[in-house]
């Protein structure tokens, strides 16, 4: 899959949303840490997991990997992929962010989510429904 599936989610994604995932993706790819951990954001059937997916496929599994699959000596410049909210609720997820790890998460709502980790966070607004 090339870079340019991104390009397929230009409408569904502001100007500046769009802009940050392509530069956080391309940062993953070169090797650059990013500073905040992606929060797609949306009601259902609006594409946030179809992205994460297309995000991974485009990555491959050398560079996306699962929370599941997580340990310190294979974390670095790799995305992580979150799948719930209450992956969230783990001690070490701020620290992985503080240290520029990127990650990823899809969610319905932000309520009930810390401060801190939407500071840490880019939130991603996915507006449209298919």
């Amino acid at each position: 899959m090339s870079a340019y599936f991104l390009e397929n989610w230009k409408d569904y994604l502001s100007t500046s949303d769009y802009n940050y995932v392509s530069q956080y993706i391309e940062n993953i790819k070169t090797g650059n840490s990013n500073e905040k951990m992606l929060i797609f954001l949306g009601n259902g059937s609006n594409g946030k997991t179809t992205l994460m997916k297309q995000i991974c496929n485009y990555l491959g599994d050398d560079l996306c990997i699962d929370i599941n699959s997580y340990t310190p000596q294979i974390v670095a410049n790799k995305l992580i992929k979150l799948h719930e909210e209450s992956n969230l609720a783990n001690k070490r997820i701020i620290p992985l962010i503080q240290q520029k790890q990127s990650m990823m998460i899809a969610l319905n709502t932000l309520e009930g989510i810390q401060q801190e980790l939407l500071d840490l966070s880019q939130v991603i607004q996915m507006n449209h429904t298919f």
